[in-house]
């Protein structure tokens, strides 16, 4: 297409230059001559020439456009077909290569997206199958819990026989893990300021046992004796009937007003025992409602203000099965400790006893030995065993202020002098000497 466009411009170049030239020579040669006949006839002589020259030459001209423009345009729509063909395999190939490479992508993450939902799908249903099975079992356990309620409601027609029931479960307990002395059932607490704990007791199943006795009361660690200790008072209640009104309302409200009859009932309750059965310097500031049902424990204690309510107002503090059995097994070791302590102060007594007799005899020993050299020897053996007898003590009261049982500043020697049990003991050693 360049190389006709060339070719073209140079055959309009070369006409333009031959007409030119044509007009130079006429005209040199009309200034050169002056015969204007001539000069006609040479002028018209190159007129002729040139109209027979230009339509000639325009003719050749306009063929030659037409044949360079008919070439050109073939050369252009030749060029343009290849063109197109070019640019459609091109395309073609570049949407075969994008299609491969969309669906490779598409694969890769449908894969990945599949692994993935694949693998969340089966965490999701392992979890709901154990969420199912869980709740199975705590519809199970909760219609056995509901059963179980309703069993004892039909044990427990009466308010005393839920009462029985509570007080013969706290009853076993006490009697495995606290000595018969440091317990009593159907306690008249207002009896108890006179007398000791045995006579102020009564019997669990009697029939004339009144609302004026507390059913169980505790002799506190660090009491001296019965007339004037703290007593720990233990009253059971049973508020079967409002647990039951809770357990069973099948709507919000419902529930909502059950819990609320149940708060109310417990107050009551409470507030009856600390009226009753908190006295001064007989028992303690707190006393112990006893509910002998942990279903019933769980539902009281899992009010917060309720709990409060009771610890700040009445002095009252809430026991389930579980809890009163640890508040038991602590007031054993505290007692444990103390009546430890009374037989280690018994104990020194003794070792006091026998170490002021050993002293005594020493000295006995030695007077006879002087007054009777025969005896001597014997009297020296004897004396050896006295003293070897005193070193044991000695040395079994260090081992007890090693242990802790005693404290390591303890006067060992001012308790034998101190020791009421050793009153009128050297005494009576000096006035066997004097006869």
């Amino acid at each position: 297409m360049n190389l006709d466009m060339w070719s073209l411009a140079l055959f309009l170049i070369s006409l333009f230059v031959s007409i030119a030239s044509i007009f130079l020579t006429m005209t040199i040669y009309l200034w050169t001559k002056h015969d204007s006949d001539r000069s006609e006839k040479i002028i018209k002589s190159i007129k002729e020439e040139l109209d027979k020259e230009i339509p000639n030459h325009i003719n050749n001209l306009g063929s030659n456009i037409d044949t360079k423009i008919t070439n050109s345009f073939t050369m252009i729509n030749d060029n343009f077909k290849s063109l197109r063909e070019e640019i459609e395999t091109k395309m073609k190939s570049f949407e075969i290569s994008i299609k491969d490479g969309i669906s490779n992508i598409r694969d890769e993450i449908n894969k990945k997206f599949e692994d993935e939902i694949s693998k969340k799908m089966n965490e999701n249903f392992k979890n709901i199958k154990e969420n199912m099975e869980n709740l199975d079992k705590n519809l199970i356990r909760f219609e056995t819990l509901q059963e179980s309620v309703k069993s004892l409601q039909k044990t427990f027609d009466g308010t005393k026989s839920r009462g029985n029931f509570g007080e013969f479960n706290l009853q076993n307990v006490l009697s495995e893990h606290l000595s018969k002395d440091l317990w009593a059932a159907q306690v008249d607490l207002k009896k108890l300021s006179k007398t000791n704990l045995s006579e102020a007791s009564g019997v669990l199943d009697d029939d004339t046992s009144n609302n004026e006795r507390v059913d169980f009361a505790i002799k506190m660690p660090n009491s001296d004796n019965d007339e004037n200790g703290n007593y720990l008072p233990i009253d059971c209640k049973f508020p079967l009937q409002s647990f039951i009104e809770y357990q069973e309302a099948d709507s919000k409200d419902d529930r909502l007003k059950a819990q609320a009859n149940f708060r109310k009932v417990i107050i009551e309750q409470a507030k009856s025992i600390s009226s009753k059965y908190i006295i001064k310097n007989v028992t303690t500031k707190h006393a112990i409602m006893y509910l002998p049902s942990e279903a019933v424990f769980a539902l009281a204690v899992s009010d917060t203000e309720l709990n409060t309510l009771l610890n700040k107002n009445y002095n009252i503090t809430l026991a389930g099965p579980t809890t009163i059995l640890v508040i038991i097994q602590t007031i054993a070791y505290f007692n444990y400790g103390i009546s430890m302590k009374q037989n280690v102060d018994i104990l020194l007594d003794q070792f006091a006893e026998f170490r002021k007799s050993q002293s005594a005899l020493q000295s006995k020993i030695e007077g006879c030995k002087k007054k009777n050299d025969n005896t001597g020897i014997e009297l020296e053996r004897a004396m050896n065993i006295v003293q070897k007898m005193g070193n044991k003590i000695n040395k079994s009261v260090e081992f007890a202020m090693k242990k802790g049982v005693l404290k390591p500043d303890y006067d060992f020697e001012s308790h034998i002098k101190n020791s009421p049990m050793l009153e009128g003991l050297s005494d009576e050693y000096e006035k066997e000497d004097a006869e």
